[in-house]
């Protein structure tokens, strides 16, 4: 089976799911995780102790071989990372933003996105216990500009990023629906 390559942009802090991703990781035998940008900023000394957390994880759950760290990168770079994943995952604690930097550029680059929505921000459709709509950020739309899943789920974001590994029909269409959107913001 081909191999996916998931990526993950920015810097690591407590709010952007780093944990719950890597959970993911390790329940997705055929997957790598491009880690893209410097691990974390200089602004918040908790950002390097929950750093520590993530690599000790990394290391728990035998995972140093699938997690790749690129380190800072030219936006020329980071713009090639994002062409060579094959999905983009954002499983941001308190749900997506268009406030955040590293959606945005996702959407810019007409990523297949996986991202989070705060659960009390979407009402569900019971019939497959999927988001059907998002109050909060109306115009991020499942399975048209991304995949949503709830925060803090590990088994719902590795079962979201194998629908999305095994179905090109998808990620064309999410990366589809994601430039759409991004012409938006331009």
């Amino acid at each position: 089976e081909k191999e996916t390559l998931l990526c993950y942009l920015g810097f690591l802090n407590e709010s952007k799911g780093g944990e719950t991703l890597i959970r993911a990781l390790a329940l997705i035998p055929n997957a790598k995780l491009l880690m893209i940008g410097g691990q974390v900023g200089a602004s918040d000394p908790t950002n390097a102790a929950y750093l520590a957390r993530v690599q000790t994880l990394i290391d728990q759950l035998d995972l140093r071989a699938r997690v790749i760290w690129t380190d800072y990168a030219p936006p020329e770079i980071v713009s090639a990372y994002f062409f060579a994943a094959d999905l983009c995952v954002l499983p941001y604690r308190d749900g997506a933003s268009f406030r955040r930097g590293t959606l945005m550029a996702a959407l810019a680059h007409g990523c297949a996105i996986i991202t989070t929505i705060d659960q009390r921000q979407w009402t569900k459709n019971f019939t497959v216990n999927r988001p059907s709509s998002n109050v909060h950020l109306p115009e991020l739309v499942d399975e048209e500009n991304c995949l949503l899943v709830e925060p803090d789920d590990p088994r719902a974001l590795a079962d979201a990023i194998q629908r999305a590994a095994h179905s090109r029909d998808l990620r064309e269409k999410i990366r589809a629906g994601a430039r759409t959107l991004a012409q938006n913001f331009t």
